[in-house]
């Protein structure tokens, strides 16, 4: 993947050089079968020229991406172009707004209830560590905070939210009405994407061909890296969002606002001494962790955390990085994290993420900054840890998981 300095395509459109070379590309490996759209092909062309959908139109651009009329070439050339760096608040928005409405709901979601939240972080980041967000989900779950987390398999790294917990017997596939079952018997949920977004089913062959089979200049990520995180069928109150590029921090914070969450946090950590293209799409205790923060009332702020303001001093990269990355390394640090076994930095890591998720759940009536309340939402996470009450989580989780999809 091309580092972001080398990237032309991320704040204006390519050069026609350019296009016509991705164009050529896209078209040896996708079909035109004949059908085509007029909105797509009018959304292209607007895009080639740098300028912007309004909210409405994006709508419908995205919609007919969806749609039987689209032909896979039609999308990857949508896709290729409407990187996230690229688009506006607006256009993001639109684009999740199709997908919230498309998906299957889950009901058990009271609307009012703040409390129910998601923790997810949108791959393609450039320090291989474990999966995060699905380790904090049950160090959450052990102080009694519902979450209903939305996930995939992998796309841009080697171990996604469905691939690490299918290696641990969680039943990933569950349909709606036993996420349902599962929520309310645990107060967790995992919403695996392909079930709850059917409609984007066709999407998925054309986001690995953009990733892995064009040249390597000019492969891509998708902009459903983002839209997964800001499309969670349960619409939670509030979510805890880890990106791989600090330039699309606030444009999510905001399309989340627009999409009447109430409250988030997207985070994205540097490693010091080294340049923002080596960072986590998660907080950092190896560095500076950058943060756009919106409030109940549909405010952004954008501001820096440091590591002491975790309480944790330095760490290099490769102290949390897993051997290979693969999934079933992934599954022995999440494992490892949760029943005590594995300490240091990838503790470390855990409780720091842990500790904005806290935080975003936290009652009303705490009113302290984020930075008065982090020292003590790590105690707190590391205290639910030490208790066993997160590894209990899971082990209830993954057993109500596989007894739902054997009834």
């Amino acid at each position: 993947m091309m580092g972001q300095s080398e990237n032309p395509l991320l704040h204006q459109a390519p050069a026609p050089n350019l296009w016509d070379r991705a164009y050529r590309a896209l078209s040896n490996v996708l079909s035109d079968d004949g059908r085509g759209s007029d909105v797509l092909d009018d959304a292209v062309a607007t895009w080639r020229q740098s300028r912007h959908l309004s909210y409405d139109a994006a709508r419908e651009a995205f919609a007919e991406l969806l749609s039987a009329r689209s032909s896979d070439l039609q999308i990857g050339a949508m896709l290729w172009l409407t990187q996230p760096e690229f688009l506006n608040v607006e256009e993001i928005a639109g684009f999740a707004s199709v997908l919230r409405e498309r998906a299957a709901p889950l009901t058990h979601n009271k609307p009012g209830t703040h409390a129910l939240g998601d923790t997810c972080g949108t791959g393609g980041d450039t320090v291989p560590t474990f999966n995060i967000s699905t380790t904090i989900m049950f160090v959450l779950a052990g102080a009694g905070i519902p979450i209903a987390k939305h996930g995939n398999r992998a796309f841009t790294s080697r171990c996604g939210s469905a691939d690490v917990l299918q290696e641990l017997g969680v039943a990933i596939d569950l349909e709606p009405e036993k996420v349902d079952a599962c929520l309310k018997k645990t107060g967790m949920a995992f919403m695996y994407a392909p079930v709850f977004h059917s409609a984007t089913k066709k999407v998925q062959h054309i986001r690995r061909v953009l990733a892995t089979n064009m040249p390597k200049d000019l492969q891509r990520r998708s902009v459903f890296n983002v839209l997964g995180p800001l499309s969670n069928p349960a619409r939670t109150p509030w979510q805890l969002i880890g990106v791989w590029n600090s330039e699309v921090l606030e444009k999510l914070a905001g399309a989340l606002g627009l999409l009447e969450v109430r409250r988030a946090l997207v985070v994205h950590g540097l490693c010091e001494g080294e340049s923002e293209e080596r960072g986590l799409d998660e907080a950092s205790i190896l560095g500076t962790t950058k943060v756009a923060e919106l409030s109940d009332d549909a405010s952004v702020a954008s501001y820096e955390l440091e590591r002491h303001d975790f309480g944790f001093e330095g760490s290099p990269p490769a102290a949390v990085e897993v051997g290979g990355g693969d999934v079933p390394a992934n599954a022995q640090t999440l494992w490892g994290i949760l029943a005590g076994e594995i300490k240091g930095p990838k503790l470390d890591l855990v409780l720091a993420n842990a500790a904005l998720g806290l935080y975003l759940a936290s009652s009303p009536q705490d009113d302290r900054p984020i930075k008065a309340q982090l020292s003590d939402r790590v105690g707190q996470a590391r205290q639910i840890i030490a208790s066993g009450a997160a590894k209990q989580k899971f082990v209830e989780f993954r057993d109500a998981t596989r007894e739902l999809a054997e009834s």
